[in-house]
């Protein structure tokens, strides 16, 4: 595999003005994260570590090299990267031209352009065995080896130097630089060696060195010297001579000298030092770091701390947004139920450790009261620390209270409760106590409790918060029957009907603004008791969480505690959408164990489990310890990340970062991985990217690091890709990738050029062999045409005689058959004559002559067709005779 390190100069101008972790938090308090092998870590031992111009993070192991992007880890070692001399690597460093050195065991290499070129004995350094670095702005590099300093210059040429040209020992372990331009080279048994305008100045242990192995060196920007020896102790220069300065711990050599962008100086060596001012403090294993022994340091472009350690793997530093105070800094248990205090202490109630009680300014824990000290019972539900000094502390087996003089007092069934397990305590204006069970509600009068419950109008017995608002009426929230509200003697309830979405009230708060009321519950949401109307803000209108365990304010804001997390809420915001100007929050940011608390779950059910402190700051109970903020100072990551464009995948090759894009023909899937390189808040990180050339619209495509592409048609795009980090600051330029897509054979202009002047040619000769065959073809239908001709010629003539004969026999047809209907005419005539003369004779067959009536024949005919007809019809036949006179009787 190929690899690139490019100088981004925009990486630079964009860290600029980032602080470095802040000096005053105590180290334990800061943000830890630790990446071993299980995380993708080649090797637990992290002998190096480097951020170079580009963002990235590289660590040497001894396995291998790294570069770290925040979320994975790519490894490189002599079977991927060519030219490693290596998998042992001692020492990381970058010149100002942008090249990276790599030292190992056995060697250094140069890797430039995506090229790694190896130095050792065969290329003029002193030894093969390497042990540190120092980069030149002109892009040379001194090497300290076992047997000499060696500078190599940008050309590659090597120039040794040796005891002849005055160091003490050739045996080199650190190199460091002088603010004055001085070479700082600590030896293996010669000291500390200063070499200044070519003259070598020696510092031992007649110097007050500790040592004469110099491992770690170090000039700050105040112009003190700093060397740590191979045996762990460390030591300062005052102007005359090294003063020791002691460290909590010895027996690991120190290592790493960095100081921060703030002027804090930090020592890797047996455990991790950091020296501000006159104060040294020491983090180690106990306070949760990985390892006791700390190989090498690195501050990033956002101000965090890396520190490769030795089998521990990665750590990193951050200056969080919250602090935390957890069982490792003192707590008698991890799990918190409630928190409570005053001007100078914070009391911490556990969920089975008894009550903590810490340095409100510190956080330090004081000390701790439990059971065996006479407290109720370990789990510790609620605090109240009262007027009067004394403090009552609700547990799960009854109510203690602890007096100015340090006393203990319990209270119990016999003192009016009616049940032990206290859930919410409350001083009113008055300075009577009031405290809920889960057997109502209870108040404090001339040494015992007087009680109200469901009887009593109450919502429940199960009651949780109570509070009292400004105009002196007491406020219970119970579990699962809503909110109860008590005054001149009256309650008056709220539930479904009033409004509320959720009956199980775990909070109640009143506006610092107005005289609102403001309710957390379990499943609910965030209502709102104003002017006698109840309102609802839950998921729907894009709460974080429907599950409210406690409700501050500050800041113009609205800070919620919930099983997913701390969410603050703009006032104006919430105003907005309760008013119904606006359909959802807009402005909510939500913080988690990215941020420095212990745990991103809260503890919920116990009252209080947040609070205010006088000083302005929060604290919330969570599962894995307290954590607190101060709103008006939380730190912002104001630099937009570096982002990188790592590789791209297509036609089934992998194109690294660096090498161009130019792909081969293929079916137009194209895959490209890309990075940011902000490594705070890593799962907030936001991406948006475009492929120009093959659409329009911009994708935006969250904490997705990848962009997938099917169907690209061959040609050039441009793909750019910008990021925000995790609080929202956005580099727009972002990175822009070059990508060619070659189009296939059949694909390609001149292939379809090609084709068409084929068919073109193929169309031509297809056209002059038609023509040929059209041209021998006329002939031959010439040849048949004269033949055909000729022919017709004799037809024509004999049809022409054929003609003239039939004319005469149509002539003579036609004369035969004028005489034929003549005849038939004459005929015709004769037959009409002959018909006349046949009807004349029968009429005279009917008739009598002399009367000129009809006769006996007629008679008889006529009589038999009537009686025939008769005979078919069924009709009778009657026969009338009649004589007329002068005739005879017809019968």
């Amino acid at each position: 595999m190929r690899l690139r390190v490019a100088a981004l100069v925009l990486a630079l101008g964009l860290s600029r003005g980032a602080r470095a972790l802040d000096p005053e938090r105590p180290l334990a308090q800061y943000g830890q994260d630790v990446w071993q092998t299980e995380q993708g870590l080649p090797q637990d031992r992290v002998n190096a570590l480097h951020t170079s111009r580009d963002g990235y993070l590289w660590l040497g192991t001894m396995s291998g090299l790294a570069r770290f992007d925040g979320v994975r880890f790519v490894r490189f070692d002599r079977i991927s990267l060519p030219g490693l001399t290596d998998n042992r690597i001692r020492a990381i460093a970058e010149t100002g031209t942008g090249t990276l050195w790599v030292a190992a065991e056995k060697g250094v290499t140069r890797i430039e352009g995506g090229v790694a070129t190896p130095f050792g004995r065969a290329q003029g350094l002193s030894d093969d065995v390497v042990w540190a670095l120092l980069p030149e702005p002109d892009g040379a590099v001194w090497v300290g080896t076992e047997s000499g300093l060696d500078r190599i210059a940008k050309d590659g040429t090597v120039k040794s130097l040796g005891t002849r040209d005055g160091l003490s020992s050739v045996r080199i372990l650190a190199l460091g630089r002088g603010r004055d331009g001085s070479l700082l080279v600590g030896t293996n048994g010669g000291g500390l060696n200063v070499l200044r305008n070519g003259a070598v100045t020696v510092y031992g242990v007649r110097d007050g060195l500790p040592s004469e192995q110099i491992s770690a060196v170090l000039e700050d920007r105040g112009g003190t010297l700093w060397a740590g020896t191979y045996d762990g102790r460390f030591a300062r220069w005052d102007g005359t001579r090294f003063v020791p300065v002691p460290l909590p711990l010895s027996g690991f050599r120190i290592a790493a000298l960095l100081e921060d962008r703030d002027g804090s100086l930090w020592v890797g060596g047996p455990g991790l030092t950091r020296i501000s001012g006159n104060r040294v403090e020491t983090l180690t294993e106990a306070q949760g770091l990985s390892s006791n022994q700390v190989l090498a340091l690195a501050e990033d472009a956002e101000g965090s701390l890396f520190v490769g350690t030795h089998g521990g793997g990665l750590n990193r530093l951050r200056d969080g947004k919250f602090s935390g105070v957890s069982k490792k800094d003192g707590l008698a248990h991890p799990f918190v139920k409630s928190i409570s205090g005053t001007a100078d202490r914070v009391y911490v109630g556990t969920y089975g450790g008894g009550l903590d009680e810490l340095s409100a300014a510190t956080g330090q824990v004081l000390s701790n009261l439990s059971t065996k000290q006479g407290l109720a019972a370990d789990l510790v539900r609620t605090i109240l620390p009262a007027k009067d000094g004394s403090l009552w502390i609700g547990t799960t087996n009854g109510l203690s209270r602890r007096l100015a003089d340090g006393k203990l007092v319990t209270y119990g069934a016999a003192d009016g409760l009616l049940s032990p397990s206290i859930n919410a305590l409350l001083e009113d204006r008055a300075g009577r106590v009031w405290a809920t069970t889960g057997g109502g509600l209870h108040r404090f009068e001339n040494g015992r409790f007087v009680s109200l419950t469901g009887r009593d109008g109450l919502p429940s017995d199960q009651l949780g918060p109570v509070f009292e608002d400004r105009q002196g009426a007491i406020w219970v929230g119970s579990y699962g029957a809503g909110l109860a509200r008590i005054a001149g003697g009256a309650i008056t309830v709220f539930a479904e009907k009033e409004g509320l979405r959720g009956l199980t009230v775990l909070s109640i708060h009143e506006d610092e603004a107005d005289e609102a009321l403001w309710f957390g519950t379990s499943d609910g949401g965030l209502h709102r008791l104003k002017d006698g109307k109840v309102a609802a803000v839950t998921s729907r209108e894009g709460l974080h969480d429907d599950g409210v365990f406690q409700i501050l304010e500050a800041g113009g804001s609205f800070w919620l505690s919930s099983n997913g997390g701390v969410f603050r809420i703009a006032r104006d915001d919430l105003e907005a959408v309760l008013s119904g100007k606006r359909p959802r929050l807009t402005k909510t940011s939500v913080f988690g164990a990215a941020d420095g608390m212990p745990s991103r779950q809260c503890s919920g059910g116990s009252v209080p489990n947040a609070w205010k402190g006088p000083d302005g700051r929060l604290w919330f109970a969570t599962t894995k310890g307290v954590a607190v903020i101060d709103p008006a100072r939380i730190p912002q990551n104001t630099t937009p990340p570096p982002v990188v464009i790592e590789e791209a995948i297509a036609a089934g090759r992998v194109f690294p970062r660096g090498v161009p894009v130019d792909v081969p023909p293929g079916d137009g899937r194209l895959e490209i991985r890309y990075a940011a390189l902000s490594f705070l808040g890593t799962d907030r990180v936001l991406f948006r990217y475009r492929l120009e050339g093959f659409e329009e619209a911009t994708t935006e495509a969250g904490t997705r690091r990848t962009a997938y592409y099917t169907n690209v048609p061959p040609g050039r795009y441009t793909f750019r890709v910008s990021a925000c980090n995790s609080d929202g600051v956005w580099n727009e330029t972002g990175a822009t990738l070059g990508v060619v897509l070659a189009p296939r054979l059949y694909q390609r202009r001149g292939f379809l050029v090609a084709l068409v002047a084929l068919a073109v040619a193929g169309a031509f000769l297809v056209h002059r062999m038609r023509v040929s065959q059209l041209v021998a073809r006329g002939r031959e239908l010439d040849a048949k045409v004269v033949e055909k001709t000729q022919g017709l010629v004799v037809e024509k003539e004999r049809a022409e005689a054929a003609r003239r004969e039939s004319d005469a026999l149509r002539a003579e047809a036609e004369a035969r058959r004028e005489e034929l209907a003549r005849k038939n005419r004459e005929l015709h005539r004769a037959n009409l004559s002959l018909e006349r003369a046949n009807q004349k004779l029968r009429e005279l067959s009917y008739l009598d002559e002399p009367t000129g009536l009809a006769n006996l024949r007629h008679f008889e005919e006529s009589l038999e067709e009537e009686w025939r007809r008769g005979l078919r019809s069924g009709t009778a036949l009657g026969l009338l005779v009649l004589s007329l006179p002068g005739l005879p009787a017809l019968v």
